[in-house]
Formats: C-alpha cells, structure tokens, sequence
C-alpha cells in the first residue's frame, strides 16, 4: 500500500502544499483574504456574483477559514500549471475564469489566487 506524500514549502505570502492522491497531485493554496477591496473592484464583485451561474456542485470547492481570514483552495497541478500559462501569457481573466468555474470562488480571490501563480 502506498502511502500519500506531502511536501510543503513556502510560495511568497502563500502557502503551497503538495499531495500525491492516487498518481494526482493536489495543489493546496492559502490565499489571505483582503481587508479592503477597491470600491469599482467591489461593485464588479457584487454584479458578478448576482450574474453567475453557479452548478450545483463544484470539482474541487474551497473552504474558507474566518479565524485567518483566508481561502484555501485545492486543484490539480496540472490545471494550475495550466492557468498559470494563461497567466503569463497576459490571458489573466481566462484564467480566473476556469479557477472560478472549478473551485466556485469570488472574482477578486480568484484575482489574488492567479496573482500568487506568477
């Protein structure tokens, strides 16, 4: 029987954490949670939430800490590199689109997430 690796290093202000699930890796982010939105970001934020249409269920959903204030989310490492290629490319809001779609995360956490791939 195999047993799950984990591997943790530190990534900036966020924290990365890598397990091997049965031959696929899980990326685990912690992104902090902003005190302080700028107001036009916020008023996007709020149109976005009420516009989207949201599936019954999420593949990899996150999970929320209030005591931190922070958002972890898990996905496969090959949908981060992914989204981090489109990244880089200058293609941010694709991006955050399919980090948004697979995890059911806001738009400026989805922002923050993306920003903590480059």
């Amino acid at each position: 029987m195999k047993k799950n690796k984990t591997v943790q290093r530190k990534n900036s202000d966020n924290d990365c954490q890598i397990t091997d699930e049965k031959s696929s890796k899980l990326i685990t982010r912690i992104i902090p949670k902003k005190e302080s939105i700028h107001p036009f970001l916020k008023r996007i934020e709020m149109f976005h939430e009420i516009t989207r249409k949201r599936p019954e269920h999420y593949p990899y959903p996150y999970s929320e800490n209030s005591q931190n204030k922070t958002v972890i989310i898990m996905i496969p490492q090959d949908i981060e590199k992914e989204a981090q290629v489109l990244a880089r490319q200058g293609r941010k809001p694709e991006a955050m689109l399919q980090i948004m779609n697979l995890t059911g995360i806001g738009l400026s956490v989805a922002k923050d997430y993306i920003d903590s791939l480059l």
